[in-house]
């Protein structure tokens, strides 16, 4: 029997008084196909969308709260209430929302207020979302009252642009015409998060503002043509995002211009190019968006304020060309790269600083924190390039690895690595190490060593190790007497309770290397080690580092990431100059967890080839009427057999003396075969064909003859085996040739006696 399910006008009932658990079970019950019934819309549906509206216009927040869980779950669920109450609940979702956006300083006042100032937005870009695609409800529900709603969104993504964002972008790709109006205001909005609050937001919420910014190129603002002279040209669909984009491209050559009053680009003539390359507007219609960076060498710190605009420039540049547009689009990438490669090539190790600021220590020091973060801007927009457009980069790929270069720090005047600096740019040689790898994976085998990579790998196998962030305090010599350690002994106290942990467990300040970096690592270096023939050196530095670290995390976690599969795999099968394989070492490293490619390396299966009989082209006549191991023999004996029978015997016996005597270094032809040679020449065999199991198992006669006379000799008698194999008949079929007739005979059976051994 068919259970029935809960009435849900008793559920209805217990909507306003149910709290915690309860209310979760409520919520699960909405949720059963059984109540998609358009029976129930006069009934038992009518009177719970009428207590969810009732609790939507309540003044209390938690009934409010309430409501938008309610009207969520049964608009998902319920298509028979999607279809006939989507326009009731919409209305009362938005009526409660623009009081509470209107009023927004006083309703986050609270927590509560806040958290249903949340929900209501999130219900109604769910409901939005079930409405759209469905075109009675859109044309009924949805188109009469989009303008009010994006209007409030508009003006509440000042305060909570994370929470707004996300539903405006909806709204700015699938409703673009609605949106037409609001073009001015959100832009607005949107420029004003951007100059002057961008930096206390997250990321995510810096890349939403970013997106809508760029979408909003998207929409013509102004569709009429301007010059009528200019009609009869082809508009492309993309010209206003061209141009949007094309603002901000023209944007970086300023910024750039400004580092020349830091970095002397006149000793450099490649520099002197690139920065004619830059993009720049050859007419005025350039619609300059962002406030001028104010720059005062007084004020060392204001120098920063370069690194920023560059990193909002390059996040501007990477949200135009990474969104999906519904037409093509015209990007720019030469452009984009000859940004990136200015931006690289602003550093000290090729660009002298100005002569009036090298006597200025604070200003030196200054700068020489500040360019690497400019330089990482650069990483971030070729990373972003690399990922979106892939093979598009590769005509421009020599001059990028080349740019790449500048941003591996070198210690001043020398050509090493400076290892501690490295330290402080983890996060951006990460980005560099992924750009190098999509290069890598796009070109094989195309590129010989350079010192990129070589320099690459000793970043990369730096970065393996342990942080030790004490190293500076050990290393640095007590340059205090004792007489100033006498001086407050009372003060000395303070401190070594402090320090004691600094110099008793040094090993608890240890930074160690997580997982998900070995994983990056390891990807680099078995790209690395795949696509380059390195040099021994680096073949055995990333050897020793494979087969050390293995052990060293096997034993700390438990079990090998895939990663260091696939550089084990890698190191077997690409050994680079070396001759000496470790496969042996990986195999016992994996003997645990085992691995296929290393057991087909260790147990070969190879396929049988096929076996053809094939005729010699000599002696087309030839043929095997029989697979049995036989001889084939050609010719034209004497009577009874006797030729074949001297022959055959003399091959026995010579076969026996040369197991008798295995020192002697020759053996003579028997006499035998001499006479008939002479005497009968047109007798003789011209042509013997043994079958391969034949030849095998003669083979195997000669060594049961050694063997057994070997184990039969003693220091008292010697005994030589006379007979090897007893009563052996072989049976040797005979085809003469053409001239004779074709008579088949049977060689005699062959008795070997002691007369004719000795």
């Amino acid at each position: 029997m068919a259970l029935e399910p809960l009435s849900l006008s008793k559920v209805a009932k217990s909507l306003e008084t149910s709290s915690s658990y309860e209310f979760q079970v409520i919520l699960k019950t909405l949720t059963s196909a059984r109540y998609v019934d358009d029976k129930l819309l006069k009934s038992d549906l009518a009177v719970l969308v009428a207590k969810i509206l009732k609790l939507l216009r309540s003044s209390d927040d938690y009934f409010v709260w309430k409501g938008c869980k309610l009207s969520d779950v049964l608009c998902a669920y319920n298509a028979v209430v999607l279809c006939s109450q989507a326009g009731p609940l919409l209305t009362a979702l938005f009526g409660k929302l623009e009081p509470k956006a209107g009023f927004y300083r006083t309703t986050v006042s609270s927590l509560q207020g806040k958290t249903v100032l949340f929900s209501l937005v999130k219900s109604v870009d769910i409901l939005l979302d079930l409405i759209r695609g469905k075109p009675a409800l859109t044309r009924e529900v949805l188109t009469p009252r989009l303008p009010a709603i994006i209007g409030v969104l508009i003006n509440l993504s000042q305060f909570e642009p994370a929470l707004c964002c996300p539903v405006l972008k909806k709204l700015l790709v699938k409703n673009t015409t609605t949106f037409r109006p609001h073009i001015g205001k959100y832009n607005n909005v949107l420029v004003t998060l951007i100059v002057k609050d961008y930096n206390h937001f997250d990321k995510r919420t810096k890349r939403l503002i970013l997106e809508n910014f760029a979408l909003l190129n998207l929409i013509k603002q102004n569709t009429g043509v301007k010059d009528e002279t200019m009609r009869h040209h082809k508009a492309f669909q993309d010209e206003q995002w061209r141009q949007g984009m094309m603002n901000v491209l023209y944007s970086f050559k300023p910024v750039i211009n400004l580092c020349g009053e830091i970095l002397d680009f006149s000793a450099d003539e490649d520099m002197k190019t690139l920065m004619n390359k830059l993009p720049s507007s050859k007419s005025e219609e350039m619609k300059e968006f962002l406030p001028p960076v104010n720059v005062d060498l007084n004020k060392p710190s204001s120098l920063w304020a370069i690194a920023e605009r560059l990193d909002l420039l390059c996040d501007l540049v990477v949200a135009f060309v990474t969104q999906h547009t519904p037409f093509r689009m015209r990007v720019p990438l030469g452009g984009v790269v000859v940004i990136a490669e200015a931006i690289l090539s602003l550093t000290t190790n090729y660009l002298p600083l100005q002569r009036l600021l090298r006597r200025d220590a604070e200003l030196t020091s200054t700068i020489s924190a500040m360019l690497p973060t400019l330089q990482a801007s650069g990483v971030s927009l070729l990373g972003s390039m690399s990922q979106m457009y892939g093979k598009s980069l590769l005509p421009y790929t020599p001059s990028v690895l080349a740019s790449l270069e500048f941003f591996i720090p070198m210690k001043q005047g020398t050509t090493s690595i400076d290892f501690d600096k490295v330290d402080s740019l983890k996060d951006q040689f990460f980005g560099l190490f992924a750009i190098v790898d999509i290069f890598l994976s796009h070109t094989g085998h195309l590129f010989n060593e350079t010192t990129l990579f070589t320099k690459l790998i000793d970043i990369a196998l730096h970065m393996t190790r342990d942080a030790v962030p004490l190293k500076h305090l050990y290393q640095k010599q007590n340059a205090t007497s004792k007489a100033s350690s006498q001086k407050s002994k009372k003060a000395g106290k303070q401190n070594t309770g402090s320090m004691s942990d600094v110099y008793s467990h040094p090993h608890a300040f240890i930074g160690k290397c997580s997982l998900r970096k070995y994983d990056s690592l390891n990807c680099f270096l078995t790209r690395i080690v795949v696509n380059l023939k390195l040099q021994s050196a680096h073949q055995i530095k990333i050897t020793n580092y494979a087969i050390t670290t293995t052990l060293r995390v096997q034993k700390e976690v438990g079990f090998l990431p895939e990663s260091f599969v696939h550089l084990l795999r890698a190191l077997v099968m690409h050994p680079g100059y070396e001759k000496i394989s470790i496969l042996p070492i990986a195999v016992t490293l994996l003997k645990g967890q085992g691995d296929e490619v290393f057991e087909v390396f260790c147990n070969p299966r190879l396929p049988v080839a096929p076996v053809q009989s094939v005729l010699r082209q000599e002696e087309p006549e030839l043929s095997l009427e029989n697979n049995e191991e036989n001889m084939v023999l050609e010719g034209t004996f004497g009577e009874n057999g006797e030729v074949g029978h001297k022959i055959s015997h003399a091959t026995i016996e010579g076969e026996t003396k040369s197991s008798e005597n295995l020192e002697s270094p020759s053996i003579s032809l028997p006499t035998n075969f001499e006479q008939v040679s002479k005497e009968e020449p047109e007798k003789l065999m011209r042509k013997r064909v043994v079958d391969d199991h034949d030849q095998i198992a003669i083979f195997e006669t000669k060594i049961r003859k050694t063997v057994e006379t070997t184990k039969t000799e003693t220091p008292e008698t010697r005994y030589i085996p006379v007979e090897i194999i007893e009563e052996k008949q072989s049976t040797v079929e005979v085809h003469e040739s053409e001239k004779d007739d074709d008579s088949d005979f049977e060689i005699p059976e062959i008795h070997l006696s002691d007369d004719d051994e000795e």
